[in-house]
């Protein structure tokens, strides 16, 4: 017998749990619960769904994070945008790039964007030197920075006949 339905996810109906829109990482918003998220093995954490399109991290280790299953990214301007909240400890996003250098910056509660330019080899978010860190994540996104126009007023700036840019 063949049997035709929606299974998981939640609302009762399978979720697509690919990278939406302009996201590079799959499942930016928890919909799919951890699904595409796990921990750095050198550093365990528990992740927990919390059934609300949030995940939760304790960060077991003294730098337990969740990493994105695809976080290779070729050399670029990005931004990653996380939306966490009940930060408990000392936490940090951390890039770290194809020759083997991280690059990190401090997480607060709240909507943190961070820009980076370069490539992408691994990502990991979480506790920074601190076993008692901890927190529930809405969102984490790493999107293509896209360049804007820089104008004067309202037209085009230019150097040596190109328009100028930058990356918001």
């Amino acid at each position: 017998m063949i049997q035709f339905g929606l299974i998981g996810g939640r609302g009762g109906g399978k979720l697509n749990c690919d990278a939406s829109g302009s996201q590079l990482f799959d499942n930016s918003s928890f919909d799919c619960g951890t699904e595409n998220w796990a921990f750095d093995a050198g550093y365990p954490s528990t992740i927990t769904d919390n059934g609300d399109g949030s995940i939760h991290l304790k960060g077991d280790t003294e730098y337990g994070s969740i990493v994105p299953t695809k976080a290779t990214h070729p050399d670029g301007s990005y931004n990653i945008t996380i939306s966490v909240s009940g930060i408990v400890g000392v936490g940090k996003v951390s890039i770290r790039d194809t020759v083997g250098i991280w690059h990190s910056q401090t997480l607060i509660d709240g909507t943190n964007i961070y820009p980076y330019t370069g490539d992408i080899d691994t990502v990991n978010i979480g506790a920074d030197n601190d076993v008692t860190f901890e927190c529930d994540f809405q969102f984490v996104g790493l999107e293509v920075a896209v360049p804007l126009v820089v104008t004067y007023n309202g037209e085009p700036v230019t150097f040596n006949g190109s328009i100028v840019t930058y990356i918001a």
